[in-house]
């Protein structure tokens, strides 16, 4: 919105920039349809960049881990089911889950635990 209302006063004042009786002269409207037409495809592609990185997955922090495939590398039974998932993280599931069984992160919970649950199985041809 505000590239908008930018290019329309800069539109503005161009017109406007010598437009008096006494003054001959004038802004070639070949110049500012130029330079209008260069603002606005800056702002577009800008606008089409932001809105592109928006709609991204995040790739990093803990929102990063949510959906990554991780693998069981041990069992502690005194809390359910705790798992060591990616990066070694302490990893919670509400199913019983073996050592070498492929998980997938649900959510990150307080102090950087981890819920999972078993990962689907793979479909035949994805590595």
């Amino acid at each position: 919105m505000l590239g908008v209302g930018g290019i329309v006063a800069f539109v503005l004042g161009s017109l406007l920039l010598f437009d008096t009786p006494e003054s001959t002269i004038a802004v070639e409207r070949s110049i500012v349809a130029t330079a209008v037409l260069t603002m606005s495809g800056f702002m577009l592609a800008v606008g089409y960049l932001v809105l592109r990185s928006q709609r991204r997955r995040a790739t990093t922090g803990t929102e990063g881990l949510v959906g990554e495939i991780g693998v069981v590398r041990e069992r502690n039974r005194s809390r359910r089911e705790d798992l060591r998932a990616r990066r070694a993280l302490d990893a919670v599931s509400d199913t019983p889950l073996d050592v070498g069984e492929r998980i997938e992160v649900v959510r990150v919970e307080k102090g950087m635990r981890l819920r999972v649950r078993r990962a689907a199985a793979r479909e035949h041809g994805q590595g």
